[in-house]
Parts: C-alpha cells; sequence; structure tokens
C-alpha cells in the first residue's frame, strides 16, 4: 500500500477505481484517460495535500471521477474528492477532512445585514481574518462542476467549505452519510435527488440545499445555524459571512420546490427548518421540526404549502400556517 503526500483525488481525467486497487498519489494525474490496475489487496488510499492542482474545467469530456470501492482516508487543505465532469461512488468507506474542519468555522445567526431573517453567520476577528486569506481556496469534502450519483458507502465528511457540492444534480440512492460543515452538508446549484440513505449532520450552516430538493425516504438528523432543508435559486453563497467572490445569493424562483414523499427527519434549526422559495409538498414521512431562531419557522414557503399525508410536527404550529411568523408566504392546505 502506498502512503505518498501529493494532491487530493482531484480529476481531470477519466479514473475508475475499483474494490481492488491501490492508489499512488505521488504523481499529478494527467488530463490523459487513466484506469487504476487492480491489487490483490482492497483500496486503501491515505492522502494528504496542500494543493489541488489536477482539474481541468475547460474540458467537458474531462473530470470523470467513479468509484467502485474501497476505503479511502482523505486529508486535504483543498478539496478532498474533486471532478471537474461528473462523480460517481458506489461503494466504499470514505473519511474526508479538508483544513482544520466544519467546527473552524465560527457560525452565529447575529445580524449580518443582507439575506433571510437572520442574516448569514458572522465570525470572530480570527476567524473571518483566516477566510479572508483562504477566501480563494475550496475546502469541500466531495465536489463535482456537473453532477454527482452516490449509490451506497460509509462517509464520514469533516469540511471547512460544503461536505458535498455539485454544480449539477446530485442523487443519492443510498449509503450512510455523517457530514459535519462549516458550509452546507449537501449542495446543488440545481436538483437534489435522495431517494434513501441515512443523514446524520450535527454541524452545518444548512443542511440541504438545492435549487429544487425532491426525498422519497431515508433518515435524517439535521442540527443548522440556517435552514435545515432549502430550495431556492441561484449559485451557493452561505457560509463565511456571504458570498464570496463571483457567487450570487439565493433567490426566490419558481423553479424552487421541495417534495418530500417519505423518510424520518429530525430537524433542529435557528433558520427555518424546512425552507422552498417555491412550493412544498408532502406526500408522506414523519418530521419533527424545531426552529429555535427569531423571525424563522420551522416550515417556510413562498409558493404553495401541500401536506397530502406526512405527519409534521413543529414547535411553532408553522405546520398549519408556513412562515407567518417572520418567515415566506405559504398558502394552500396545512399539515397535519
Amino acid at each position: 500500500m502506498k502512503k505518498q503526500a501529493f494532491v487530493p483525488l482531484a480529476l481531470s481525467a477519466l479514473v475508475t477505481l475499483s474494490a481492488c486497487s491501490t492508489v499512488d498519489a505521488s504523481e499529478p494525474i494527467s488530463s490523459s484517460a487513466q484506469t487504476v490496475p487492480a491489487e490483490s489487496t482492497p483500496a486503501e488510499s491515505a492522502v494528504s495535500s496542500t494543493s489541488d492542482t489536477a482539474e481541468n474545467s475547460s474540458d467537458a469530456s474531462l473530470g470523470y471521477l467513479y468509484i467502485a470501492g474501497g476505503t479511502f482516508a482523505i486529508t486535504a487543505e483543498g478539496d478532498g474528492l474533486s471532478a471537474s465532469g461528473y462523480l460517481q461512488v458506489e461503494d466504499g468507506d470514505v473519511t474526508i477532512t479538508t483544513g482544520a474542519g466544519g467546527a473552524s468555522v465560527t457560525m452565529t445567526t447575529d445580524t449580518f445585514g443582507t439575506g433571510k431573517a437572520g442574516g448569514f453567520p458572522t465570525q470572530d476577528a480570527a476567524t473571518q481574518t483566516a477566510a479572508t486569506e483562504e477566501d480563494s481556496v475550496s475546502q469541500k469534502g466531495i465536489k463535482a462542476d456537473g453532477t454527482i450519483t452516490l449509490s451506497g458507502g460509509n462517509f464520514a465528511l469533516d469540511t471547512v467549505d460544503d461536505a458535498i457540492h455539485a454544480g449539477g444534480d446530485i442523487l443519492v440512492t443510498g449509503g450512510a452519510y455523517d457530514l459535519q460543515s462549516g458550509d452546507d452538508a449537501v449542495h446543488s446549484d440545481a436538483a437534489v435527488t435522495i431517494q434513501n440513505g441515512t443523514f446524520t449532520i450535527p454541524y452545518c450552516y444548512e443542511g440541504i440545499e438545492g435549487l429544487s430538493v425532491a426525498i422519497d425516504g431515508g433518515t435524517f438528523a439535521i442540527t443548522s445555524v440556517d435552514d435545515g432543508i432549502n430550495a431556492a435559486g441561484g449559485a451557493d453563497s452561505s457560509g463565511f459571512g456571504g458570498a464570496r467572490p463571483g457567487q450570487e445569493q439565493f433567490s426566490a424562483s419558481s423553479d424552487s420546490a421541495i417534495t418530500i414523499n417519505g423518510g424520518d427527519f429530525v430537524i433542529v434549526s435557528t433558520g427555518d427548518c424546512v425552507d422552498s422559495n417555491g412550493a412544498l409538498t408532502i406526500n408522506g414521512g414523519t418530521l419533527d421540526l424545531t426552529c429555535n431562531g427569531s423571525g424563522n419557522t420551522a416550515i417556510d414557503c413562498d409558493g404553495t404549502y401541500t401536506n397530502n399525508g406526512g405527519d409534521v410536527t413543529t414547535n411553532d404550529g408553522s405546520e398549519s400556517n408556513p412562515g407567518q411568523m417572520g418567515g415566506g408566504m405559504g398558502q394552500g392546505r396545512g399539515g397535519r
């Protein structure tokens, strides 16, 4: 087993990692197509890095990362697993720490002045200075400029920036996810679809965020500084005291929607527990929602709110009157 440091798995080529392969991180991954050869032992990769240099975002035909299985322990000053195209994980045990981890980012909902009720998180002077110096460094756990598909595996991600981040859609069909993030635990600039899985998110700015969010099942325990589940339109701007250079705030959008068809949810948020900038539809599942933020509500939506059979419990009564205690303009049939 080779354990030499160079870069995290940031790929500008097609790289396939099988359950019987090893990874040599002593050399950068070039832009030519590569397949990691099979070995006789399961994949075990311990990678430590201070730079992320193998991206190729200029060519959409490159940058595909596929992991069939294996064990990966990654410590990175940049991103952990990164692809400028498509990223897919079928199975495996993946442990990633970026920077000093999510807890190194001090997040509060003190008045920042911009954005939703409660504002964006603020930081103490030392943390703010560090964030300013490092604001050009991406420190995400699993990142793709395109789409991400996660079919199974065990993931323990402790990240300064988003734990899982996609410029395109995110599809999760299974797996166990222990996510701690100084920004969003799961973020997509497009659609997030979760069919199944176990999500334990004890620390984050927002738990699950996308232009649209659809959840068919799974188990979710989320504690968030802002929203637990959020659907809004635009590029990621949360965390680190607001938008980073080149990013726009999420805003109200008719394309935004949250649909919950099933699953078990326990969400404790200082922001809204479930917040849609469009419609919110609950067709099933059990939701136990606690909102601790002044001016926020457990359920908030700017479009139509419909509960067709979900078991929804809140600490503020917003299941029957969403967003009316300081949030959006919920309307339609109330929840149970």
